[in-house]
């Protein structure tokens, strides 16, 4: 009765909802998900998830050598979205970091690569409703400071839905054809070549006229 915080979730159900209205000729998801204790924590979230997308077909690739993996995401059709959870060990118990596993993931897929986990973001993947761990620490702060400010812990609700965020990639938005304008409000864009011009552009030209000057 004497604590609070933070759970932390993640958010299969709009990622995939995002990802079907992005691309929306999909018909299946395909799930990469290891064997590990976390990975089949993930698969029970992702099986409730798929209740919610009936008229979807999913197939997992899990029990599988990285190598073999490759190869099957290099041969999915254009209809397919692939959902990574989490590829940290491989079916010869070869391990791999998570910006491993995405980049040589994504360095052979053919279809977009969505995820729920922000250290993807920037390796491999469009995007999706990202789990962040500064977004979490920055909610567990401000529930910290009530408690400093006086409040008992019990009277503040736990936070059982996290604060995550639609998050996604700029470059790999080019590659999709995927517009700006189509993604979710106040959706966060990184690598974006225009939001840089935006926020540096007065360095940018006084740079500029002294280099002339």
């Amino acid at each position: 009765d004497y604590f609070t915080g933070v759970v932390e979730t993640i958010d299969i159900k709009s990622t995939i909802e995002t990802a079907l209205q992005l691309h929306p000729t999909t018909k299946k998801i395909v799930v990469i998900n290891d064997k590990t204790t976390t990975g089949q924590a993930n698969k029970l979230l992702m099986e409730k998830a798929e209740s919610e997308f009936p008229s979807l077909q999913f197939a997992y690739l899990e029990d599988i050598n990285m190598a073999d993996l490759q190869e099957k995401v290099a041969a999915l059709s254009d209809d397919t979205v692939v959902l990574l959870l989490s590829f940290n060990k491989d079916k010869s118990n070869n391990m791999y970091s998570y910006e491993d596993s995405i980049h040589i993931i994504a360095e052979k897929a053919s279809v977009p690569i969505y995820s729920v986990w922000d250290f993807y973001l920037g390796h491999g993947i469009v995007g999706g409703k990202l789990t962040t761990g500064y977004s979490q620490g920055e909610l567990a702060a401000k529930l910290l400071l009530q408690i400093l400010d006086g409040k008992s812990p019990k009277s503040i609700d736990i936070v059982t839905e996290g604060p995550n965020k639609y998050m996604f990639d700029y470059n790999y938005l080019q590659r999709f054809h995927i517009k700006p304008e189509q993604l979710p409000k106040d959706s966060i864009i990184i690598n974006d070549p225009g939001s840089f011009w935006e926020e540096y552009q007065f360095a940018i030209l006084v740079s500029l006229l002294a280099a002339a000057g």
